[in-house]
């Protein structure tokens, strides 16, 4: 499709790919042209009628919605169902939530596309049940890196959700293929016409309400590498599955085990302030910079005292409140449990 379309002045585009507007919301890859209409290297990229980004020419997006039917065709082979969250009482800034998916509630270009297994775990023995699953997570826009996929694990007693990332070295291999279509440093472009696509951004950006796109390059190989990406994924799946037993002993180790000045202090570094303030056995003092415990709390109840927050946040953005997660498996799942102070 090579139709030629101005926006706004000299703000002009041909688009090279374009999604049905009621599943794909609109998605469009939009090469941007230069005044002497000359095409740029510079490819916008457009939802719901808005431009989200503009990244490399040599950037192909992989909708959302094409993962989604991928994810639920594993989700049927591995016995999982779409797991619903429910929002209609929730107040959040960082997701909106349709069916199975949650996106980024700014521009709806990332999404986590979350499944349920059957296993529930008691983690206490006294109720207080987890259920596993698994998410997949992409970015339609550049701004989301690889494609992943996540364990999932809710806390029913407060629909908390909380995402494990398993070792590394399980599953390397399984996202490869995601790593080598979606992933790579990012450098901004260094091109004259770079500056010229700019100024007419921002043109157009009174009439788009838009702020000024980043300008990243990001390079991906053919879409026709995606043809072994559902048994990429199936892999991965079925090593998150494997490793829920995993998670369930980490999960048992933590009610056992009491919030001591060590994991303390990495909360206070590493998870944000907004939540740390909220957490009233938590002490720190300015003064000695030191950090103290206050009562008697097992790092069960913090880390799903954080995971509520994290959860429920009304401040964090979808990007951060990822990688907010993975600071908390980090914390409490992945690095070996400390049990002295």
């Amino acid at each position: 499709m090579t139709e030629k379309t101005t926006i706004s002045g000299n703000f002009s585009y041909s688009t090279r790919r374009a999604w049905d507007e009621a599943r794909y919301g609109g998605l469009k890859e939009q090469v941007l042209v230069n005044p002497d209409g000359t095409q740029s290297e510079n490819l916008a990229i457009v939802k719901n009628n808005k431009i989200v980004n503009v990244m490399s020419d040599k950037y192909f997006v992989f909708p959302n919605a094409d993962l989604d039917d991928i994810l639920t065709e594993v989700a049927k082979d591995v016995g999982a169902t779409p797991y619903f969250k429910e929002t209609s009482e929730v107040k959040t800034s960082w997701f909106k939530s349709s069916d199975n998916i949650l996106s980024d509630a700014k521009y709806g270009t990332r999404a986590l596309i979350n499944f349920k297994f059957d296993k529930v775990a008691d983690v206490t023995g006294r109720g207080d049940t987890v259920q596993f699953g698994f998410g997949g997570s992409n970015s339609e826009d550049g701004r989301g890196g690889a494609l992943k996929i996540l364990g999932l694990n809710v806390r029913a007693q407060c629909d908390n959700l909380a995402y494990t990332f398993v070792p590394s070295t399980e599953l390397k291999e399984a996202e490869k293929i995601g790593a080598s279509l979606w992933h790579s440093d990012k450098h901004k472009i260094h091109d004259p016409s770079v500056e010229i696509a700019k100024q007419n951004v921002i043109t157009a950006k009174a009439e788009l309400d838009l702020k000024t796109p980043k300008f990243y390059s990001k390079h991906s190989k053919s879409v026709s590498d995606l043809d072994n990406l559902k048994d990429q994924i199936r892999v991965a799946v079925e090593k998150i599955k494997a490793d829920s037993d995993r998670v369930i002993s980490r999960y048992r180790q933590l009610y056992q085990t009491k919030l001591n000045v060590y994991t303390a202090t990495r909360i206070k570094n590493e998870i944000p302030h907004s939540i740390v303030k909220d957490l009233n056995y938590i002490e720190y003092d300015k003064k000695t910079e030191q950090v103290t415990v206050a009562g008697d709390v097992n790092d069960w109840t913090v880390y799903n005292d954080i995971t509520e927050a994290l959860t429920y946040s009304k401040s964090r953005t979808f990007g951060s409140t990822i990688g907010k997660f993975k600071k908390l498996e980090n914390i409490f799942i992945e690095d070996p449990l400390v049990v002295t102070a």
